[in-house]
């Protein structure tokens, strides 16, 4: 039996497929909360958030809230744009922090990145 082994999930979310792989330690633990684990984190706790808001709100502001990061103790959620980033900053932060803390005891603060899918693209001028 070997002591390091790799283990792959695929993952469809919004149509899309994205590969996810967990590395398992030679103690047989997961990385640094493997991806695997942070995924069915972000889907807990997306479905409670889900069941909290109601599914037109969520769907009108979470739709595309991705899972950045999971450190030992800090979350890290990209959304698209500012605006939303902002938004979401105002009004939901405290939630979506209580909400991760139920799900994981270990999580002390809830952070959002926007995310610029081409950050080589010039900037739009303004005149």
């Amino acid at each position: 039996m070997l002591s390091n082994s790799v283990t792959a999930a695929i993952v469809f979310e919004n149509g899309e497929n994205a590969r996810q792989i967990a590395v398992k330690q030679s103690d047989g633990t997961a990385g640094e909360k493997g991806d695997t684990m942070q995924s069915a984190l972000f889907e807990r706790v997306s479905a409670r958030l889900k069941a909290q808001v109601g599914p037109d709100v969520f769907a009108s502001w979470f739709g595309r809230l991705k899972l950045q990061s999971v450190s030992k103790s800090v979350v890290r959620l990209s959304v698209p744009t500012t605006f939303l980033k902002s938004w979401i900053n105002n009004r939901y932060l405290d939630l979506i922090t209580n909400i991760f803390q139920q799900e994981d005891a270990e999580i002390l603060k809830v952070e959002i990145v926007v995310l610029q899918r081409d950050a080589q693209r010039p900037a739009r001028s303004s005149g």
